[in-house]
């Protein structure tokens, strides 16, 4: 345990400590690359003045909020287009369709819909998370072990509880995979909208605010906050599958 804490922390460290190295020997233009202290010191400020929660939040509650709707509804067509395989047929190629457009495309369609506010952020993080969730659920059901299934019909096992207690279980690790790279996608395309429609508040708008301004050590900052954000969500997930699917590959 001690060992893989150890190397965990061992990256982080050698990725500072070149950055140190690259901006005390000005191996790279200040403007560029700011000394590492300024913008600790700068992530620190942030935090203590409280001038980066109003931010962090106006994110987060975007991605998780439109991380949600996604959730909902690509788990439940996931499954039920997983379990019919004529469905699956029917709607194939309008899946795979939606699925292989970019979400930046969608901006300007978004906001002739849904206008410059939050609405429309929400709105391209469901999009872009309701075809992973979808795709991921529908594939956990169709690899579903099948000789459990015949053998919990010779057991007399009606069919709803066959699909409760044994396909969905199956296709739970496929879901939950789906849904670590959901809120990673949610996270990446609310900052995006955030940066280019525009925000009163939010992580993308500081980023594009201090590159306007030139100001890099307030953009690295800025930076290391959604590095952090997207880690403690990844991790959130980590731990829950961990915890609740810990049979997996038993």
């Amino acid at each position: 345990m001690r060992r893989t804490i150890k190397l965990s922390i061992l990256g982080p460290i050698i990725i500072l400590a070149i950055w140190w190295i690259v901006a005390e020997l000005k191996l790279a233009d200040p403007i560029l690359l700011p000394p590492l202290g300024d913008t600790l010191g700068r992530l620190f400020t942030l935090f203590i003045s409280g001038k980066a929660f109003s931010d962090i939040w106006a994110t987060v509650y975007r991605t998780i909020l439109g991380f949600g709707i996604a959730s909902f509804l690509g788990i439940i067509a996931g499954l039920i287009i997983g379990k019919y395989a004529e469905i699956y047929k029917t709607f194939e190629i309008v899946i795979d369709f939606f699925r292989s457009l970019p979400a930046t495309a969608m901006f300007p369609l978004f906001l002739l819909i849904f206008g410059i506010g939050s609405a429309s952020k929400i709105a391209m993080a469901v999009f872009i998370s309701f075809w992973v969730v979808l795709i991921n659920s529908a594939y956990g059901v169709i690899h579903s072990s099948k000789i459990r299934t015949k053998v919990a019909k010779s057991l007399g096992a009606t069919d709803w509880q066959i699909f409760k207690d044994i396909t969905v279980m199956e296709a739970l690790p496929q879901i939950v995979v789906g849904l670590r790279t959901a809120i990673s996608l949610s996270l990446i395309v609310v900052v995006v909208s955030e940066m280019f429609i525009g925000s009163s508040a939010g992580l993308g708008q500081k980023i594009y605010d201090s590159y306007l301004t030139y100001e890099t050590v307030n953009l690295y900052a800025w930076l290391l906050i959604i590095g952090m954000v997207g880690y403690i969500l990844n991790k959130f997930f980590m731990f829950f599958e961990k915890r609740k699917l810990h049979w997996v590959g038993r």
